[in-house]
């Protein structure tokens, strides 16, 4: 993000990013480690295609926006580490 923002001000801008700049960047970032696919915030870049619409990235996000008003507890437990460590 900070290289984008001084990007932008050498062009002569201000630095202030908009949302969708902000949001590009970030996915930019995944895409640079070869993890564009699972990008949580791929949802709003829809417009980029289908691809994206239907990454894992947009359906772990999805589902784990769709669990946590119903209670899903997302922290590893003692339980959950003793069964694993068995």
């Amino acid at each position: 993000m900070f290289l984008k923002i001084k990007s932008d001000v050498e062009a002569g801008r201000t630095g202030i990013l908009s949302d969708q700049e902000m949001q590009s960047s970030d996915q930019e970032v995944w895409a640079e480690q070869g993890l564009a696919d699972y990008f949580p915030g791929n949802v709003p870049l829809w417009h980029l295609g289908f691809k994206t619409l239907l990454s894992a990235g947009t359906a772990a996000s999805t589902l784990t926006a769709l669990q946590l008003p119903f209670g899903a507890r997302i922290e590893r437990t003692d339980d959950h580490e003793r069964n694993s460590n068995s």
